[in-house]
């Protein structure tokens, strides 16, 4: 899929898992675009496996590495 329709796909599952009584949802991806806006009500779980790894994980679990997750509502 194109970035412009991938962007636009995941804003409509963020809102549409956002809502209130709805089902949960899985999002099983081997990457994602940069600077997607999540809601409050998102849970992000990242796996990371493979010998590489060691590195990359070492920034994640100090924080380096993340973004500031927006609420998505309004938009």
């Amino acid at each position: 899929m194109d970035p412009i329709n991938e962007r636009k796909m995941f804003q409509q599952l963020v809102r549409a898992a956002s809502q209130i009584n709805t089902p949960q949802c899985f999002l099983l991806t081997a990457k994602l675009l940069p600077d997607l806006e999540y809601s409050d009500a998102c849970s992000i779980l990242n796996v990371m496996n493979g010998p590489w790894i060691e590195e990359p994980a070492k920034a994640w679990s100090s924080g380096d590495c993340w973004r500031t997750v927006v609420s998505a509502a309004g938009h």
